[in-house]
């Protein structure tokens, strides 16, 4: 497999529907996925000679951070009104050759950009709320 794209790192907001329906961030220029892990320390006086202890697979997380142009598209739009609610909204996160991501998120940043001569922009973070569901791109 050749070097991967940026551009096809792609991010769409569910509308909360049953069937859930996701619209694509349109105009997309920068995008960051880390994911973090921290132990879950369970030592304490009965630790076998007092050594730490961690418990098997400790707290996982994923943030996503992301800047791109404004076109006040439907994906936008609930991308502001999940913010403003500060609800939890399902995303799905694709990195082509690696995999897709579905789960929910809570929008922890929200800024809009403009410059004089320029476009307007948004960019957002966002952290993980919940269990979320992988799977093996091209699976």
């Amino acid at each position: 497999m050749g070097l991967q794209r940026g551009r096809d790192l792609v991010l769409q907001v569910g509308d909360g529907g049953s069937p859930e329906s996701f619209a694509t961030l349109a105009g997309l220029e920068e995008r960051s996925f880390r994911f973090t892990a921290r132990e879950g320390d369970v030592t304490d006086t009965a630790s076998p000679g007092r050594w730490r202890q961690l418990a098997g697979g400790g707290v996982r997380s994923l943030t996503l951070s992301a800047r791109g142009s404004l076109y006040a598209l439907p994906a936008d739009l609930r991308l502001r009104d999940g913010f403003l609610g500060q609800g939890l909204v399902n995303w799905r996160v694709t990195a082509p050759g690696l995999f897709v991501c579905v789960g929910p998120f809570l929008a922890t940043e929200l800024d809009y950009l403009g410059l004089e001569e320029g476009e307007a922009a948004w960019r957002v973070t966002l952290a993980s709320a919940g269990a979320l569901s992988f799977t093996a791109a091209g699976a």
